[in-house]
């Protein structure tokens, strides 16, 4: 992978590389954003905890963003907004359930997962922050799409987006506007939120956990390939925004820490591996 020289080649790049993506992998998105049409379905409270769902439409139908913290928080230190893939979208309902049952009005809930309500507990009593969460098209038994009969190439653009308009609506009817956004996901779901932070601004940090280290090892946006892979796009995100990357290893991510490095980056790339065993 070349390597830039300055900051003036860095930005040509960059905006060959927006340009490209926006032709080849997100052509399927409006020339004009449509309307959030955003509405908070619920906010209840509940044992030092609040919940609130948030719908509004997205590609592919109305879509629900869930924001929690601690009931009356006016003004967040911060806000992370969590891209689930199945596994955490069944945690977050075993983490809800305990108090917000009723709320989430789902059928077939997980088992309650009193532990983790009570880390939520504890964390909102600790922390002026707050968390949201959205399941993507896909995710979950009331998706409004199959993964299995939607073509890779259209689904990862339409979770793409829609975790675009999540973020809009945190800002706007969540009223976190002012409130530093953190974006975080796992696996093909920190793929998502890696794309989709490129095109929302002021994005204050990413968590990327276990992100595949190339389109090639992936079947996550394959459209990318041709363009960049992904050590580039990590620099796109790097350039304005602190990266964490949590992985078994330290391999895999020379490129954007040497080029945050050569043009004099404030943020710096960290790489996050499990402790040793003691």
């Amino acid at each position: 992978m070349k390597k830039p020289k300055d900051q003036k080649q860095w930005e040509s790049w960059k905006i060959k590389w927006m340009r490209t993506l926006q032709k080849h992998c997100f052509s399927d998105w409006p020339n004009q954003p449509n309307p959030l049409n955003a509405k908070e379905r619920f906010s209840a409270q509940s044992k030092g905890v609040s919940l609130r769902a948030i719908d509004f439409d997205g590609p592919a139908g109305r879509q629900t963003l869930y924001v929690s913290h601690y009931p009356g928080l006016e003004e967040p230190d911060l806000v992370v907004l969590t891209t689930l893939g199945e596994e955490g979208w069944t945690d977050f309902l075993a983490a809800m359930r305990p108090e917000f049952e009723k709320e989430l009005g789902f059928e077939n809930l997980p088992e309650p997962d009193l532990k983790s309500f009570k880390q939520h507990q504890g964390m909102y009593r600790s922390f002026k922050w707050a968390m949201a969460y959205l399941a993507p098209s896909g995710i979950g038994p009331n998706s409004l799409l199959n993964p299995d009969e939607v073509p890779k190439s259209q689904l990862d653009p339409i979770r793409v987006l829609e975790l675009r308009k999540a973020v809009q609506t945190l800002r706007s009817t969540g009223r976190m506007g002012k409130v530093p956004v953190w974006l975080q996901g796992q696996g093909i779901m920190a793929g998502v939120t890696l794309y989709a932070g490129l095109f929302e601004p002021d994005i204050a940090r990413f968590d990327l956990h276990d992100l595949p280290k190339s389109h090639k090892k992936s079947s996550f946006l394959e459209n990318a390939l041709p363009i960049l892979d992904l050590p580039q796009t990590v620099a796109l995100a790097l350039e304005h925004s602190q990266v964490i990357m949590y992985q078994d290893d330290e391999e895999g991510w020379d490129y954007p820490a040497t080029t945050a490095k050569q043009l004099k980056w404030n943020n710096r790339l960290q790489i996050r591996t499990p402790s040793p065993p003691k």
